[in-house]
């Protein structure tokens, strides 16, 4: 993507931080193999920061944009050393920890939700507004014509199912184990993610017409697919829903409650404002009759529709663009 937008790039080294199991000392002591991995990564982290402040020092940057993830903290530390101001970007209502632990070195941080979600979380004078910058909502052609195209029919419901880019196990194995229900009331265009898309398909081999899998779509093609489904199952995460908001799309959300707290976070913020439903991917049955009530009824894909559209926040990108270049020119006056 770099190569592609003529922009120069680097990489480095970077880790993360795995929660080991166990109540107490000695369990978690027992857990030798994520003991490993974190002194792994700690490892890499110290090895990234190196990387970083040498780079930073050649490249010498007026501001740098920390959306954090395995490479955030090196990448902090060394602006911090090197004295840069520094934007980060929290998309979920719960912060993650990588940027609970730079957000006392940013000169602003950009949030995804609005700021009173932070207030306890975030130093308020850094806080910023801005949304998560999604692809706009534009020029994903004609829904009867993108359910043709994709091997649909046009006159019955169309239910898109995703567990976001790497897809999800437990929600696939839900969607798998009440398939047969749901192709009685409508059509299902399943997104399994790589991982888990050859055992789906194993699975699916003998089921009739109305459902298809596959693996991921490119972005152009996902906006096609929001746009002409009735309704979305998905994950929680924040970019999904802001998808999600910009399409105004009736969803039912499926947080990760096994490694993503955030995901439930986000969740519960929505279904508060009455913006989506939620369930468990353990819950079938729920998770079931969630479907069947959002599309067998107008009036409440109405209601998540007008709730949804709320968090809609289209021009999160200029937002934030504009942020970045404030700081850049004013420092942590901007």
């Amino acid at each position: 993507m770099a190569r592609a937008a003529d922009v120069r790039f680097v990489g480095v080294y970077g880790g993360k931080y795995r929660r080991v199991a166990g109540q107490n000392v000695w369990e978690k002591l027992a857990d030798v193999s994520t003991l490993a991995l974190n002194l792994r990564d700690l490892v890499a982290i110290f090895v990234g920061t190196i990387e970083c402040i040498w780079q930073l020092a050649r490249f010498r940057p007026e501001v740098i944009f920390n959306k954090v993830g395995p490479a955030g903290i090196p990448v902090g530390l060394a602006a911090r050393l090197l004295g840069v101001h520094m934007v980060i970007h929290e998309p979920d209502v719960v912060p993650g920890l990588a940027n609970r632990l730079l957000s006392g070195w940013a000169a602003k941080i950009a949030v995804g939700f609005p700021a009173e979600y932070y207030q306890q979380r975030f130093p308020i004078g850094k806080l910023v507004f801005t949304g998560t910058p999604v692809p706009p909502a534009d020029g994903e052609g004609e829904p009867g014509a993108t359910r043709k195209r994709l091997g649909f029919k046009t006159t019955r419901p169309l239910l898109l199912v995703t567990g976001g880019s790497q897809g999800a196990t437990a929600l696939n194995s839900a969607i798998i184990a009440i398939l047969p229900q749901l192709l009685a009331i409508t059509q299902v265009y399943h997104l399994t993610g790589a991982r888990d898309h050859v055992r789906v398909s194993e699975g699916t081999q003998d089921v009739p017409a109305g459902y298809r899998a596959e693996a991921s779509l490119p972005i152009q093609e996902m906006k096609a697919a929001i746009a002409a489904a009735d309704a979305v199952v998905a994950r929680a995460g924040a970019g999904t829903i802001a998808e999600l908001a910009i399409f105004a799309k009736p969803a039912i959300l499926v947080p990760n409650r096994q490694a993503a707290a955030h995901q439930i976070a986000n969740a519960a913020a929505l279904e508060q404002a009455g913006a989506a439903l939620v369930v468990r991917d353990t819950e079938h049955e729920a998770l079931l009759e969630a479907i069947t009530g959002v599309l067998s009824a107008r009036s409440e894909q109405r209601r998540l529709s007008e709730h949804i559209a709320a968090f809609a926040h289209p021009d999160a990108a200029d937002r934030l663009a504009a942020l970045i270049q404030a700081v850049a020119i004013r420092g942590t006056a901007a």
